[in-house]
C-alpha cells in the first residue's frame, strides 16, 4: 500500500497510474506467479477538489470493463480523499459523521487548523481507541523536548530522503532520454552505412561525430566478414 498527500493537481490521476504501476513492478519478484502478485492500493490525499463533477470526499477507483462493469482484476485500486470537500461538507453540516474509518482520519488531519473540527475528532476519539493512542503520541511529543526533537529529526529525513528519490528519479529520466537519443542515433547511422552513404554525410544524417561512424562501420564490417559464407 502507498500514501500521498497530494498539494500538486497537474496531471495528478496520471501520476497515481504511474505510482501504482510503480508498486506492482517494486513488488514483482523473479520467479513469482501471476496468481501471487500481492494487492496494490494506492491512497491520494488532496488538500484541493480533485474532481469538480462529483461532491463525495472519498473516490474509490477499480479497473472495470467499459460496457458491462465487471470487474476485470481485484489487484489494483486507487483511492482518493479530498481534505477540502471534507472542509467545505464540514462547515456547511452535510458531512456524513459515519463509521468510515477514512473520514475520522482526514477530519484528524484538519483538526489542527480547525477548532470546531478538533473538538469533533475529540468526541470521537472517545471510542476510537486508535484516535486516542495519536492523541497520546502527540501528547508526548508537544511536552517532551526530546521526543520532539526525534520526531522532527525523523521528519528532515523523510523530506531528505524524498527529495534525493526525486532527484534520482530525474536524474534517471534525463540519462535514459539521453541513451534513447543516442541509440536512434546509432541506428540511423547502421541503416545510412548499409545503403552505401559515405563517412561525412552519415555523421550530418545521425549527428554522430565521424570517428563514431567509423567505429560503426567497422563494427559492420566485421559481422559481415563473420556472416560471409566460405567460398
Amino acid at each position: 500500500m502507498k500514501r500521498g498527500l497530494g498539494s500538486n493537481k497537474n496531471h495528478m490521476p496520471n501520476r497515481s497510474a504511474y505510482y501504482i504501476s510503480e508498486m506492482f513492478a517494486e513488488m514483482m519478484t523473479k520467479g513469482m506467479r501471476y496468481q501471487d502478485i500481492p494487492k496494490a492500493i494506492t491512497i491520494i490525499i488532496t488538500g484541493y477538489v480533485q474532481f469538480p463533477q462529483s461532491n463525495s470526499y472519498r473516490h474509490h477507483f477499480l479497473w472495470y470493463e467499459k460496457d458491462q462493469h465487471f470487474l476485470l482484476t481485484d489487484r489494483m485500486e486507487i483511492i482518493y480523499l479530498d481534505l477540502e470537500r471534507v472542509k467545505q461538507q464540514f462547515r456547511s453540516g452535510t458531512l456524513p459523521i459515519c463509521n468510515d474509518a477514512s473520514l475520522k482520519w482526514l477530519l484528524f488531519l484538519l483538526a489542527k487548523d480547525h477548532p470546531t473540527i478538533a473538538n469533533e475528532v475529540e468526541k470521537m476519539a472517545i471510542e476510537n481507541p486508535s484516535l486516542q493512542e495519536v492523541f497520546k503520541a502527540l501528547d508526548r511529543i508537544t511536552s517532551d523536548p526530546g521526543a520532539r526533537a526525534d520526531y522532527l529529526e525523523w521528519k528532515k529525513r523523510q523530506f531528505d530522503e524524498a527529495d534525493a528519490l526525486l532527484g534520482a528519479r530525474e536524474e534517471g529520466m534525463k540519462e535514459g532520454i539521453k541513451q534513447g537519443f543516442e541509440q536512434r542515433a546509432v541506428e540511423t547511422a547502421r541503416i545510412a552505412l548499409k545503403k552505401g552513404y559515405d563517412l561525412q554525410t552519415v555523421s550530418e544524417l545521425s549527428g554522430l561525430s565521424p570517428e563514431h561512424v567509423q567505429q560503426i562501420k567497422a563494427k559492420l564490417s566485421a559481422t559481415n566478414y563473420q556472416e560471409k559464407p566460405p567460398s
